[in-house]
């Protein structure tokens, strides 16, 4: 094997170490056993956990390259396995995650050909367009940056990354994908532009093997997953973004993997649920602007949800865990926030917040406002694109809502979809550039987020509604 090829597996081993340390602190893996179950999920919390360190590192100074990645990631897994075992002392009880769900015959075989069959889906993937070259928005908003800070030794150039040099739009997107870029290239020892697109392809992967792992764990058979999940995985769009290396994929598996732990938390799980999606969301927050977003409806959804379903002698509690999932959020997003901000770096797509709030201004743009809406209820309809995934959604959710069949997890899913639509909507409406020309340009790419949220909410919905278990007591079979 060349020296690329084994520092680009060690690298991507490095974060999947930390991510597992982390499902081991709380309380997701137990055993031995688990190790190869939970190696998707790892990788994917690990890169959400340890790559806000790294910018918060690079935000205060220390140059980020493949030693201090390798550093950071070590401290943390040694820290949280420490953790991990000192809480697995006190824990009264195997966690859900410990016990496999029941399975016949032809539900195990069924499994087993559905995860083979993306799996090797992804592997050809990965192998047939690792070659792409990077143009368009892998460029300018991703890989720009990420040979900046390779070519910089890990450091945040102010004048190459404020705009004193004439570059690439958008400089004030989150550092989650340059950095992770840069840090792949120095532990491959060179640049590789091409072959970065493979490690999006393993994100994506993760993510699927992430929604799969979370819902076996509470139980959900694999009739109820594979069906959504192949729809989710199969997706051309999803395919496209991923292989010619564009973040919308990479943001969307974050928040989509975020809203589920947040998802599946309201549905009566353990608080180390949302302490989960917490890490998710930072990840999401550092990947891209609509990250940002998608994590603030997340959390207003899910506290809109708890405030209207107060329960006797719980609601300390279960407040409680979403302030900490609201504070992990937070955390992670603010350093790349406050550098940004610091030094004069906007998005200049759209006015600042006070201009936009103008009630002669946003009058004057209701043109502007019904094609955005037009357009992308267009993209989230082009079933040719994502497989039905959302009228699919819209259905299963609309009749919980009106059967009171897990009518709060319906309310939760449906409105942090709703939430990220409208922040969508907003940017179109009160934007800068031509709308339709922007729209075009971009209207399919940003539904992604909502797209996959959507998947993972259609999913939960469906192995309650089909559960013959109350809809909060504890593992859904399906």
């Amino acid at each position: 094997m060349s020296r690329s090829a084994l520092g680009f597996a060690g690298i991507h081993l490095l974060f999947a170490a930390a991510g597992m340390a982390l499902l081991y602190a709380l309380g997701f893996v137990s055993r031995l056993r688990h190790l190869l179950t939970a190696l998707g999920p790892a990788y994917l919390a690990g890169l959400a956990g340890v790559m806000p360190v790294l910018i918060l590192l690079m935000v205060l100074g220390v140059p980020i390259r493949a030693v201090e990645a390798t550093v950071t990631a070590t401290a943390l897994t040694v820290a949280l396995a420490a953790t991990g075992f000192a809480l697995s002392r006190r824990r009264p009880a195997p966690a859900p995650a410990d016990d496999e769900p029941p399975a016949d015959t032809a539900e195990r075989w069924l499994a087993r050909a559905g995860v083979a069959a993306l799996g090797l889906y992804f592997a050809i993937g990965a192998s047939a367009f690792a070659k792409l070259p990077a143009v368009g928005d892998d460029w300018a908003f991703w890989s720009y940056k990420g040979l900046v800070l390779y070519d910089y030794g890990g450091r945040l150039d102010q004048e190459v990354l404020t705009g004193a040099f004439p570059g690439p739009a958008h400089l004030d997107y989150p550092m989650l994908q340059p950095l992770f870029e840069s840090i792949l290239f120095r532990g491959m020892g060179g640049i590789h532009l091409q072959e970065w697109h493979i490690a999006l392809w393993i994100l994506f992967a993760s993510f699927v093997w992430t929604v799969g792992f979370l819902f076996r764990s509470r139980g959900v058979g694999m009739p109820v997953l594979l069906g959504p999940l192949a729809a989710l995985g199969l997706s051309p769009l999803a395919a496209t973004w991923v292989a010619i290396g564009y973040g919308d994929v990479s943001v969307a598996c974050f928040a989509a993997a975020g809203v589920l732990c947040v998802g599946l938390w309201l549905d009566g799980g353990q608080a180390r649920y949302a302490l989960l999606g917490g890490v998710l969301l930072a990840g999401a927050a550092n990947t891209k602007n609509e990250g940002l977003t998608a994590a603030a409806a997340v959390l207003l959804a899910a506290a809109v949800v708890l405030f209207r379903t107060r329960r006797d002698g719980a609601g300390g509690h279960r407040w409680r865990a979403w302030a900490a999932a609201a504070g992990i959020a937070a955390a992670g997003a603010l350093p790349w926030i406050l550098w940004r901000s610091s030094h004069g770096l906007r998005n200049d797509d759209v006015p600042a917040l006070g201009n936009s709030l103008d009630v002669d201004f946003l009058t004057g743009r209701l043109d502007r406002l019904s094609q955005a809406v037009g357009k992308l209820a267009a993209q989230l309809a082009n079933q040719g694109a994502w497989i039905w995934i959302v009228p699919c959604f819209l259905v299963v959710a609309i009749v919980c809502l009106a059967t009171g069949s897990a009518r709060r997890q319906a309310a939760f899913y449906l409105g942090t979809a709703v939430l990220m639509m409208l922040s969508l909507y907003w940017v179109y409406w009160t934007g800068r550039l031509e709308a339709r020309y922007w729209l075009e340009f971009s209207g399919d790419r940003v539904v992604t987020g909502v797209v996959f949220v959507s998947a993972v909410g259609l999913i939960h919905l469906l192995a309650l509604v089909l559960s013959r278990r109350p809809p909060d007591g504890g593992r859904v079979r399906a």
